[in-house]
């Protein structure tokens, strides 16, 4: 380690026969971690990736240190798995939240792997805690859809509980309604200049909802150099004069439809702040988002939403014609 690695505090490597564990060691690693995520093509959850989009998404990360936070499995010199936890404040529950996401190669999933992986984040959690945070709550957090049987049974097993359920939601583009948008409310775009005040209303528009928190400026910088989800041409943003009252943020996963030979566009962050509710306007925005994903050539749009939204936002999405194709659940539990 060098004198910068220095600082920080390690949970011990695990241990498993025929296999050896090293942290994060730099861009070096990117390719293994391409290699890991792509060898399970075969999952409909798992989303494809790049080296052009891992790169990115370490450059500009907030959440995690890498070198104290990844761990990588090997067999060899072949990277076989890997595992990163991270970290964050969630103002809803006054406590701070150490998520984790871990993939294993399509060949060695099933052989006790995984278990190692999570039993090292959630040490290497419990001291990053200790170290940054002690005597405030904390608790352990995963999202796992629930098609994936074997990771929910080694959670549960160690102690989660679900908390919350995600749906995931599509449609065809046949038969869009119509939904005008209501009086004084005009869509235009926004401007390289106006992206921090789409953002800003973004974060107050989602405030009262599960899982609320205000974000430190570097996930600013990271969605703004997101290519697979910044996409402003596409979005749909309602102006009541110079004041943003809702949007829909879409994009178009061009390597995603690639993969699975589809053409499936997202209507995803869709929001309407508080003085502008109740008015029609994400229907509007919605159905303005589904014409235009035709208009490119889409066959299908695809959204998710919290299952117990507080805005009916499920229901909304049910009259517009979406239909629920998978879920997926938040588990959780007490830091010890």
């Amino acid at each position: 380690m060098n004198n910068e690695n220095n600082k920080y505090v390690y949970a011990p490597l695990p241990t498993l026969e025929g296999l050896t564990f090293r942290r994060f060691e730099g861009p070096s690693d990117y390719p293994g971690m391409v290699d890991i995520i792509m060898s399970n093509m075969d999952d409909p959850d798992t989303h494809p990736t790049s080296l052009e989009d891992v790169t990115s998404d370490y450059a500009n990360i907030s959440e995690s240190v890498p070198v104290r936070d990844v761990l990588f499995a090997h067999h060899g010199d072949q990277p076989i798995a890997y595992c990163r936890s991270g970290c964050h404040w969630e103002d809803e529950s006054q406590s701070w939240l150490y998520s984790w996401i871990a993939h294993v190669h399509h060949d060695w999933k099933h052989r006790g792997i995984e278990e190692k992986l999570v039993d090292w984040l959630e040490k290497q959690a419990g001291i990053n805690h200790q170290t940054l945070h002690t005597g405030l709550a904390g608790m352990h957090s995963t999202y796992i859809p629930e098609t994936n049987q074997h990771r929910l049974d080694i959670v549960r097993n160690r102690g989660y509980s679900p908390t919350r359920y995600f749906e995931g939601m599509k449609r065809g583009l046949e038969d869009i309604p119509e939904h005008p948008l209501p009086e004084g409310i005009i869509v235009r775009p926004a401007m390289p200049s106006q992206y921090r005040q789409v953002w800003d209303a973004d974060v107050e528009a989602f405030m009262d909802h599960w899982g609320a928190t205000t974000p430190p400026e570097s996930e600013y910088q990271e969605w703004i150099s997101n290519k697979t989800y910044f996409q402003p041409y596409l979005w749909q943003i309602a102006w009541d004069g110079d004041e943003i009252a809702g949007m829909v943020l879409n994009y178009i996963d061009l390597t995603e439809n690639q993969e699975r030979c589809r053409l499936r566009g997202y209507t995803e962050s869709i929001s309407v702040r508080r003085p502008w509710r109740n008015m029609g306007i994400a229907k509007a925005l919605v159905c303005r988002s589904m014409k235009m994903m035709k208009a490119l050539g889409m066959e299908e749009v695809a959204l998710g939403v919290d299952s117990e939204n507080p805005s009916g936002a499920t229901k909304l999405y049910e009259g517009l014609g979406y239909r629920s194709y998978k879920r997926s659940v938040v588990l959780r539990k007490p830091l010890e």
